[in-house]
């Protein structure tokens, strides 16, 4: 599969994000959005996350403590395996859901118990 360019940079490729939505408080149904970033194997899907979040769609929810050393908040699954979204490094095709589907709050944040 040849990877797809971003738009600005013929040399920079495009990773293609998929996100679970929902937000059961308004009854919605859950979807999938899709978001388009570019590539870069160096860095983190937590780093993915604030970069849709700031530049593509400020609705996102989800949650990280880094800076707070509350380890584990920042929990998700990526392609179907549970992670943490600060030490795992982005693929070119990422579905990013919530860690648990029968706890979500909004979007990729869960109930924390």
């Amino acid at each position: 599969m040849t990877p797809t360019r971003f738009a600005g940079d013929p040399e920079k490729s495009v990773a293609v994000v998929e996100i679970q939505r929902c937000d059961p408080g308004s009854g919605g149904e859950s979807r999938v959005d899709t978001y388009h970033v570019p590539y870069d194997p160096g860095i983190t899907v937590l780093d993915v996350l604030k970069r849709i979040y700031l530049t593509q769609d400020a609705s996102l929810a989800f949650r990280h403590a880094c800076d707070c050393s509350y380890c584990g908040v920042c929990g998700v699954k990526v392609n179907g395996r549970s992670v943490l979204a600060y030490k795992t490094l982005m693929t070119q095709h990422m579905r990013i859901e919530p860690l648990h589907q029968d706890k979500v709050v909004r979007d990729l944040v869960v109930q924390q118990d």
